[in-house]
């Protein structure tokens, strides 16, 4: 498993949050429940710092429409963040699409 990023992403943090002083130490757990956490963590704070419209353009690929694809577009919602997704951006095929459209219950997988 390759953690580098976490580690990169936590100096990183620690180095903007110090300044103009330079940290002497960077603490970090390194277990892999804590490296987890930190990169969940990390992935929703730059979801959330994005700058295109959740409700307009896909949280996954950030167009309005998927690549190739012109006039309506699918969408699903996931049921915690509500934010939108092309169906096809999730892999997620017609018929699950249909059944998620009516059950409005599904999770991206950030949630």
């Amino acid at each position: 498993m390759v953690v580098t990023g976490v580690f990169v992403m936590k100096m990183a943090t620690d180095m903007v949050e110090a300044f103009p002083v330079v940290p002497q130490g960077i603490e970090m757990p390194t277990s892999l429940k804590d490296l987890k956490g930190r990169r969940i963590t990390m992935a929703k704070t730059i979801r959330q710092c994005s700058v295109f419209s959740e409700t307009d353009h896909c949280s996954s690929c950030g167009p309005e429409n998927p690549t190739g694809q012109k006039g309506n577009t699918k969408w699903v919602e996931c049921a915690k963040c509500k934010r939108w997704y092309h169906p096809t951006c999730m892999a997620m095929s017609d018929e699950e699409w249909e059944k998620e459209e009516v059950a409005l219950k599904w999770n991206c997988g950030l949630c």
